[in-house]
């Protein structure tokens, strides 16, 4: 038996049991698709929002001048040049070298051929990204953003959005005031237009049945209700005469 498959015992089977797994097949792998985390995408923030630190940077700048003179200084002893003479060599190379790098190369990053920066260091990186962030502020003639100033001024916008709407309100309110239109008489029931059509009905019957006279050849609804009910009476009066002389003919 092999993960749950196949008989418990091999008897009676005409084999020794034995379950092995499909050797020819492939399973299928999925791409697993890595999505970016919270954590990853705060640490993309900071790296984009920092910005260099100038005393590093300014360090680095005079660190690499003092290389180049001590170099220079190695040299000149090398080859036979006096302490003094060397010392008032030195110093003009570090002047100039101050000035170049003052005036050529302030943000001190390093380009490439083509003009791109080559940084190396972090702070490096941060500067040649607000460098390039002022030149397209620059292009664009967008200011430096502030999140203060930013705030400020979506507050003053929301408050400036009310303060329309509040006057644009009472403009309404006062053109309403101004101007009352005649209020329109409540509609009727149905109910009630369709008594008022009968009443007005019955009145117009009522005043015809009195402008019209009855004739003479007309009878009145009382004399033949009235005949109606003599001539009942009679009909059976007569019925009892009849039965009273069949019993007294019978009786012997």
């Amino acid at each position: 038996m092999y993960n749950g498959i196949g008989i418990t015992t091999p008897r009676g089977t005409g084999t020794n049991g034995y379950v092995q797994r499909n050797l020819s097949f492939v399973p299928t792998k999925r791409d697993r698709v890595e999505y970016v985390k919270d954590a990853d995408m705060k640490k993309l923030e900071t790296l984009i929002e920092k910005k260099g630190n100038a005393e590093i940077l300014e360090h680095e700048k005079k660190r690499k001048i003092e290389v180049k003179c001590m170099e220079m200084r190695d040299m000149m002893l090398n080859n036979g040049y006096d302490e003094e003479v060397t010392n008032q060599k030195v110093q003009k190379f570090r002047k100039m070298l101050i000035e170049r790098e003052g005036l050529y190369d302030k943000t001190d990053i390093e380009y490439d051929e083509f003009g791109r920066p080559v940084a190396k260091e972090t702070h490096q990186l941060a500067q040649a990204n607000d460098e390039k962030n002022r030149k397209l502020r620059e292009a664009f003639g967008i200011g430096e953003y502030d999140k203060k100033k930013k705030a400020e001024q979506k507050l003053e916008e929301a408050k400036e959005i009310e303060r329309r709407k509040a006057e644009l309100a009472s403009k309404l309110y006062t053109i309403i005031q101004d101007e009352k239109p005649e209020e329109p008489e409540p509609p009727k029931k149905e109910k009630e237009k369709k008594k008022e059509r009968e009443d007005h009905h019955h009145r117009h019957k009522s005043n015809d049945d009195k402008k019209r006279k009855p004739t003479p050849e007309e009878p009145t609804k009382e004399r033949s209700s009235h005949k109606h009910s003599k001539k009942h009476r009679n009909d059976d009066s007569d019925d009892e005469e009849s039965r009273h002389r069949r019993r007294r003919e019978r009786s012997p």
